[in-house]
């Protein structure tokens, strides 16, 4: 069926799974302190932190310091074997969630509906439809994804829905990077690709041989600008300063690849952690990178038109939602969701591969 959340600007419905509310799951052993909960209080890096918390002397997790998630993950391979315990049984307590969130969508038992009022009875078919996931982000790269991801499958199979399948990407955090490369014009060989998130920057260079990609240089990531410079009013002197950091990063990523020798062209594909339309953020879209719409009316010709000035020369730019860039990595795919897990829930739908680079299978067997 046709993608509900595909619409145009005019009674647009957000896909975004933070807002869905898990009210109940008749038939399924829902732990208490899960019912009422949003799927952003189950499965942001937030609330993976807040599960950790009660066990960080038993993980040996007790330096102030210490990167709770990271930390978590290195206890499967170093730490002693109750650590080892502990994580595992954190990660399937994390993925049971995820399970159950997916459950939600997949049954739209009444409650659940109610609670998430602006989807209508298309959105909720649309995902009753779906019957493959793959799941990657930040949340996804270590052990710790891999557990939870397995957990989540277990107990969506043992629900009653042993057909629908739940992966592990082999893409892990890079799923919009990769995804974001394949929006190049037919006969680039070497485009600038940047994953503005919410927590972190990714900058890569993509190479392509023939119209497929085959192969991804990273740059190092870089702090998200979100906090350091949008002010609390959100004022338009803060969502200035962000765009020119922006804009700066992007330029010396440029730069350094030039000095790398891998020479690319003036070709940037930028996916936000927002959801857009042709390039522009929608209008009810005012968080971090939806603010930068304040700036012009079309935000992707405004950075191309910047980034060129910058560079001296003329810059094809791209803008895309970092949920259509992950699911960019599927395309094709039929009655498929792709969730990325990270600061926050991000979902994409894989849509035709028509006009999209091609994949070079190694780029999987890499990761």
């Amino acid at each position: 069926m046709k993608n509900p959340f595909a619409a145009e600007e005019i009674g647009w419905i957000s896909p975004s799974l933070n807002r869905l509310r898990l009210m109940e799951l008749p038939g399924v052993d829902l732990p208490q302190q899960v019912k009422g909960k949003l799927a952003f209080d189950l499965l942001s890096s937030d609330a993976v932190k807040s599960m950790i918390r009660p066990f960080t002397d038993e993980l040996g997790l007790t330096s102030e310091n210490v990167n709770l998630i990271t930390g978590l993950d290195r206890c499967f391979s170093v730490g002693p074997p109750e650590a080892r315990a502990r994580a595992r049984m954190l990660a399937q307590e994390y993925g049971r969630h995820l399970g159950y969130v997916l459950l939600a969508l997949k049954r739209g038992d009444a409650a659940n509906r109610s609670a998430r009022a602006e989807w209508g009875e298309d959105h909720w078919e649309f995902w009753g439809n779906i019957n493959s996931i793959w799941v990657g982000g930040g949340l996804s790269a270590g052990p710790f994804g891999q557990i939870a991801v397995d957990a989540a499958a277990e107990l969506v199979t043992s629900a009653g829905f042993p057909a629908m399948s739940v992966q592990l990407t082999p893409f892990h955090k890079d799923l919009s990077v990769i995804g974001a490369g394949r929006f190049a014009p037919a006969g680039t060989e070497v485009a600038l690709l940047a994953d503005f998130g919410h927590s972190h920057v990714k900058q890569a260079c993509a190479i392509y041989e023939d119209d497929v990609l085959v192969e991804i240089h990273h740059f190092a990531d870089l702090d998200a600008p979100c906090q350091d410079f949008i002010d609390g009013d959100g004022s338009l002197e803060g969502i200035i300063r962000q765009a020119e950091w922006m804009q700066d990063a992007i330029a010396d990523s440029w730069h350094e690849a030039i000095d790398l020798g891998l020479d690319p062209e003036p070709t940037v594909i930028a996916s936000l952690a927002c959801y857009m339309h042709h390039g522009q953020p929608y209008s009810t879209e005012m968080g971090c990178y939806g603010r930068l719409q304040l700036l012009d009316d079309n935000l992707q010709e405004f950075f191309a038109d910047q980034l060129s000035l910058q560079l001296e020369m003329p810059v094809h730019l791209r803008l895309i939602q970092d949920g259509t860039a992950a699911a960019a990595v599927y395309a094709g795919a039929e009655n498929c969701a792709v969730l990325t897990l990270g600061t926050a829930v991000g979902v994409g739908f894989p849509a035709a591969e028509e006009g999209l680079m091609r994949l070079s299978p190694q780029l999987g067997a890499d990761n």
